[in-house]
C-alpha cells in the first residue's frame, strides 16, 4: 500500500502542472464562449486565485430551478451557493458576492481530467440555448426574487 501511494504521488507530481494547465485552457474557452453568448454573465469570485477545473457564474433574468431542470445535456450544480427557495443567502456565495446581490441563477462548473474541448463546446451551447429559452418565456426571469432578496 505504502508503494501504490508513493507512485500515485509520483504520478500527481508529473501530470498536475500540466494538466491544471489544460483545464485552466478549458475553463477559459467555456467561460468565453458563455460570455460571447449571453449578457449578464457574473464570474463569482478570482479567476486567478481558484482551482483551474472550477467555474463559478450567475446568469442574471433566470431562476435557478428552470435553468437545472432544463440543462438535459450537461451535469452542473448550485447546491451548496443557493439555498433551496433560489435565494443567496448562504455564507459561501455571501462571502464571494461583495455586496452585489448576485442573480439567482449561480451555476457551478466543474472541469476534470477527463473532460474535451468538445465537452467544454456542448456544455456553452446548452447554457446559451437554454437561458435564451428560458428569457424568452419569462422575460422578468429572476428579477423579482433576486429584488425580493435585496430586502
Amino acid at each position: 500500500m505504502i508503494v501504490g501511494l508513493g507512485k500515485a504521488s509520483e504520478l500527481a507530481e508529473e501530470v498536475l502542472p500540466t494538466e491544471s494547465k489544460r483545464q485552466l485552457a478549458l475553463r477559459t474557452k467555456l467561460l468565453h464562449i458563455i460570455q460571447n453568448g449571453l449578457s449578464g454573465v457574473i464570474v463569482n469570485g478570482d479567476l486567478l486565485h481558484r482551482v483551474s477545473g472550477n467555474l463559478n457564474i450567475s446568469i442574471t433574468g433566470v431562476d435557478i430551478a428552470p435553468l437545472l431542470n432544463n440543462l438535459k445535456k450537461i451535469a452542473v450544480t448550485s447546491k451548496g451557493y443557493v439555498n433551496n427557495d433560489g435565494l443567496n443567502h448562504n455564507s459561501v456565495i455571501q462571502a464571494i458576492d461583495h455586496g452585489r446581490c448576485l442573480p439567482p441563477a449561480v451555476l457551478r462548473i466543474s472541469i476534470g481530467r477527463y473532460t474535451t474541448e468538445h465537452d467544454i463546446e456542448t456544455t456553452a451551447e446548452e447554457i446559451i440555448k437554454v437561458v435564451n429559452e428560458l428569457r424568452e418565456e419569462n422575460p422578468k426571469g429572476g428579477e423579482a426574487r433576486q429584488q425580493n432578496s435585496k430586502h
